[in-house]
C-alpha cells in the first residue's frame, strides 16, 4: 500500500501526463502524510521509483524522471559489457566489439 493521498491524473501543466508518456507504468502520486510528490512504477507500488523533491509538479519534475531512466540505462549497459566480457573472455580491447553488441 502506498499510503494516505492521491493519485495525479493531469495538473495544469501537462507534467503527470509527460511522466507516463517517459513510461506507461508510471504514475504521480501526492502523499499527504509525506507532502511531496511521488512516483511509482505499477509493477512495484511497495517502493517509490523516484521521490520528487521539489513542492509542485513542474518541469523539473519530468528532468528528474528522465534522470533515473537514463541512470538504470547506463548501468544496464555497463552489467551487458561486465558480462560480455566475461563470457567470451576477449577482454576490454575489443570494446568497439561490445558498442555494436550493444547497438543490436
Amino acid at each position: 500500500m502506498i499510503g494516505k493521498g492521491y493519485v495525479v491524473e493531469d495538473d495544469l501543466m501537462g507534467i503527470a501526463r509527460r511522466i507516463r508518456a517517459i513510461d506507461p507504468s508510471y504514475f504521480v502520486f501526492y502523499s499527504y502524510e509525506k507532502r511531496r510528490y511521488e512516483v511509482y512504477c505499477a509493477d512495484d507500488l511497495a517502493v517509490a521509483a523516484v521521490v520528487l523533491p521539489f513542492d509542485r509538479l513542474d518541469e523539473r519534475s519530468v528532468r528528474k524522471v528522465l534522470e533515473l531512466l537514463e541512470y538504470f540505462i547506463a548501468i544496464g549497459g555497463s552489467i551487458v559489457i561486465f558480462l560480455i566480457t566475461k563470457l567470451t573472455n576477449l577482454g576490454v580491447t575489443n570494446f568497439p566489439l561490445y558498442i555494436c553488441l550493444l547497438a543490436v
